[in-house]
């Protein structure tokens, strides 16, 4: 019993980490020749400044630095019900685990 519920656990924690905030990169560097990415990312949260960072460290070929020739683009979309459900796994794992601390209690008399 204890077996499958930590299973079901975990199964939602996973759930969870899939939902999040998108980041979206547009990039292109010309030395010479053009290297460009267009892509969306997916991460747990971000900002519009965490967003350019890690486009430009994920993709440091195609993505200039500031100062750099080229063309940069990002943004971060935050997702209000990512937020809601991260929210929800953390209060059934801390429910989940105060539920297994009392029937082991229970058990042992």
């Amino acid at each position: 019993m204890i077996r499958i519920f930590i299973g079901l656990i975990l199964i939602l924690s996973m759930i969870g980490n899939t939902i999040g905030d998108s980041c979206y990169c547009a990039c292109c560097k010309y030395n010479p020749t053009p290297s460009c990415i267009t892509t969306t990312l997916h991460m747990p949260s971000c900002t519009n400044a965490t967003c350019a960072d890690f486009c430009r460290e994920t993709f440091p070929d195609s993505c200039p630095a500031p100062g750099q020739p080229g063309d940069f683009s990002s943004a971060c979309t935050s997702s209000a019900v990512g937020s809601y459900h991260k929210s929800i796994d953390v209060a059934i794992i801390l429910a989940s685990v105060v539920a297994v601390f009392l029937l082991k209690l229970i058990r042992n008399g």
